[in-house]
């Protein structure tokens, strides 16, 4: 509907423990970098099995593309503002890449 999706640059995953078909997962995210419209961005997501034994960290770098011009692209103000709801990382940094250069 919008003509833009996500585009991965790098998927980087560090594997601590195995996980088995019956371990109950969860997935937490925090992002780790993101340009201030969001149009760059990196997140950290971790994989907790049987509620609190780190199984995987996996990251990510990706940006948006707009699927008409298969072009990197700003997203709207509705990506915009879920992405701002991401919580950060105590790491977080602002990264070029954005139009207008402000505080997320």
């Amino acid at each position: 509907e919008m003509k833009i999706g996500i585009i991965l640059f790098r998927e980087e995953a560090f594997f601590k423990r195995e996980i088995v078909y019956e371990d109950q997962i969860v997935i937490d995210v925090e992002i780790t970098k993101a340009s201030n419209d969001y149009s760059r961005w990196s997140l950290r997501h971790h994989l907790y099995k049987n509620g609190d034994t780190l199984a995987a960290t996996l990251n990510v770098d990706g940006a948006w593309i707009d699927m008409s011009k298969r072009k990197l692209t700003v997203p709207n103000e509705f990506i915009q503002a879920v992405f701002s709801t991401i919580p950060k990382s105590e790491d977080f940094e602002v990264v070029p890449g954005g139009k207008k250069e402000k505080n997320i």
